[in-house]
Parts: structure tokens; C-alpha cells; sequence
């Protein structure tokens, strides 16, 4: 089974995690790792993430759901509720969002250039639900209307969601390019127990 980092502070080398003070953040501190990479403090696989209710319609093309926070998370200031929806634009397009229920965050005032046009009968993708309790999802290829290829996939025990600190933990496939704010000689990214930054 695999491991989300519980410490990404490590990652900078000087704020390492002690048993204890893994402990006293409610994750788990196993020594035992087969590549340096693996993270030694990692979130549990249960009581942990939020749990999602139905589903539901919310619009043309677009579905929504109440999360649950589910346990404590790591960081403190967790929202006890979130709203996960869905929207689906064209062929080519599938925005997830997970919000406050009371949608009263910033928001930074870009232009996103949405297609205008909804989501057809010829899409080339596919949202599955895999769990509820606690939640994941992942989003498959589909090639006309077969379910195929699968390019993203959370950690059913993954989303945090607190004040000044949204994480989210996907697998993703080994041939990503350009991912991630960082310099590096090739595009092609490491998605072994990997941490890029998306958002500066």
C-alpha cells in the first residue's frame, strides 16, 4: 500500500520528523522503507480525508457533493465541511473543484477561457467515484465510450483541507511531462514518491 507524506516539511532537509512528533500530528512513523523516497511518517489508511454523500445533479453537465471531514488532520484548522463538484466542458474538459460550502474564499481573478460548450456524447474522459468513505476518484481516458487508460487517481486517505493548506495526493502515470513550478533539464518529471509545487 502506498505511503502520503505526513512531513513534507522533510523535503526542505532541515524540519525532519521524530516518532513523536510524527505521533502527536495522528500519522503513522515506520522506519522500514525500501527507497530513500518513501516518506517514514505517512498519513493512516483509515480516519483520515473526508467522506462524500451522493453525487447529485447541479446543472447542466455539472454534479456536486458534501464532504465530511472525517478524523483530525496533521495541520489543525480543518473545514469540518467542503463542497466537491464537477463540471464538464466539451469533449476535452473535466474542472474539479473542492470549496467551502459557503464559497466565501479568494479566489484569484484569472480568466479561466472555459469552453462554452457542455460536454457531448463523445467525451474523452470519465470521472469514477472509487470510494466515498473515506473519498477518491480517478479519471480515466475513454475511447469511444470504453473506459481505457487511467491518468489520475487519488489516495482514498489524501485531501486535506484546512485553512491556508489545501492537499490533494494523486497517482499519476510514469510518463508526466511539465508538471510542477521548478527548473529541471528535462520535462519529463519522476512521479516516484515525487513533491511538486503546482500553485507559487
Amino acid at each position: 500500500m502506498s505511503r502520503v507524506d505526513c512531513w513534507p516539511e522533510r523535503l526542505g532537509g532541515h524540519d525532519l520528523p521524530t516518532m513523536y512528533s510524527c505521533r502527536a500530528r495522528n500519522c503513522v512513523w515506520d522506519e522500514h522503507v525500501s527507497h530513500p523516497d518513501v516518506p517514514v511518517c505517512y498519513f493512516p489508511h483509515n480516519n483520515t480525508g473526508y467522506t462524500m454523500s451522493s453525487l447529485d445533479p447541479d446543472g447542466p453537465n455539472a454534479y456536486k457533493a458534501v464532504l465530511r471531514r472525517k478524523g483530525k488532520g496533521p495541520f489543525g484548522k480543518d473545514f469540518p465541511l467542503a463542497e466537491f463538484r464537477v463540471e464538464e466542458y466539451g469533449e476535452n474538459v473535466l474542472r474539479v473543484m473542492i470549496d467551502t460550502v459557503s464559497h466565501n474564499r479568494f479566489r484569484p481573478p484569472v480568466p479561466l477561457n472555459l469552453p462554452q460548450n457542455k460536454a457531448t456524447d463523445q467525451q474523452k474522459y470519465k470521472l469514477v467515484v472509487d470510494n466515498k468513505d473515506p473519498l477518491a476518484f480517478s479519471v480515466y481516458r475513454l475511447d469511444n465510450g470504453v473506459q481505457g487508460e487511467k491518468i489520475w487517481s487519488t489516495s482514498a486517505d489524501s485531501l486535506v483541507f484546512a485553512d491556508q493548506f489545501l492537499q490533494l495526493t494523486a497517482a499519476i502515470p510514469s510518463y508526466v511531462y511539465g508538471l510542477g513550478e521548478n527548473t529541471k533539464n528535462t520535462f519529463k518529471r519522476d512521479t516516484h514518491y515525487k513533491t511538486y509545487p503546482i500553485f507559487a
